[in-house]
């Protein structure tokens, strides 16, 4: 998903969960008792959470390239005093 802001593009880069992914925070929590949950139920919630966190990383990911884009656009010099 590509992203415009006062000239500035930025591409938002999702990245997807792997089932490895999932296998590896599955072996982690291995041992801890969700008796609520069926394996499936912990499987899918699993993956839902490591999918919010890739998200939120993107977005800010995105966010901090286009304050950079923005900074390097800048012709403020500071002073030695502002230093």
């Amino acid at each position: 998903m590509e992203f415009t802001y006062k000239g500035l593009t930025a591409t938002l880069e999702r990245m997807a969960v792997t089932e490895d992914e999932i296998d590896r925070q599955l072996e982690r929590l291995k041992g801890q008792e969700f008796p609520e949950l069926s394996p499936e139920e912990l499987r899918q919630t699993v993956a839902e959470s490591l999918q919010t966190y890739y998200d939120s990383r993107a977005e800010e990911d995105l966010l901090d390239r286009l304050i950079r884009s923005a900074a390097e656009t800048l012709d403020y010099k500071p002073s030695e005093d502002d230093i």
